[in-house]
């Protein structure tokens, strides 16, 4: 297409006529006209749909581009992939998507081991949030506190016992760990 425009540029001048010099106002319009058309052909399928033509049986604005060079390729269906026979593949296309499917495969089984730990370690520390008890790091002082809890209340155990009892302790110096 480039050449189009500047075809006269580079013909051999005819005998005893001089060759004709274009102004720079012409050559910057050949030159601009030549880099917009060049711009189109690389914005590749905008430009084939405007150069050719549109099928008989398409409507303008139904076919996305049109290339008459270009066959449409065929894909194969989901059943014929299903059929292959990843043990014994017949062919390079074959051999390469038995390959694929063998790494979509070993990715899912690593996604899916990675949830059931992620699940089973969860699930673990909520069975040991309700197991593990606290216990008291000093159990005499623990025991002397319950007991003055029994006598200074009715009724024991209770909320409010236990809470006077390790307020107590706490203010003793106590303190609690987790133990199972």
């Amino acid at each position: 297409m480039i050449q189009e425009f500047a075809k006269h540029l580079d013909e051999p001048r005819e005998i005893g006529k001089k060759k004709k010099r274009l102004s720079s106002s012409e050559m910057k319009k050949i030159k601009d006209k030549a880099f917009e058309t060049y711009k189109e052909m690389l914005n590749y399928p905008n430009y084939i749909r405007n150069q050719a033509p549109v099928p008989a049986n398409q409507k303008d604005g139904e076919h996305r581009y049109y290339n008459p060079d270009v066959k449409e390729t065929k894909t194969w269906s989901k059943k014929y992939k299903r059929s292959i026979d990843c043990n014994n593949p017949k062919g390079f296309s074959q051999k390469a998507h038995c390959a694929g499917r063998k790494k979509r495969e070993s990715i899912m089984n690593i996604k899916s081991l990675v949830k059931e730990t992620i699940r089973e370690v969860v699930l673990e520390k909520q069975i040991n949030l309700f197991v593990e008890k606290n216990v008291p790091t000093n159990p005499s002082k623990w025991s002397y506190y319950k007991s003055q809890a029994k006598k200074k209340f009715d009724v024991y155990p209770s909320a409010y016992a236990n809470a006077w009892a390790a307020k107590q302790y706490k203010a003793a110096g106590g303190s609690w760990k987790k133990g199972k």
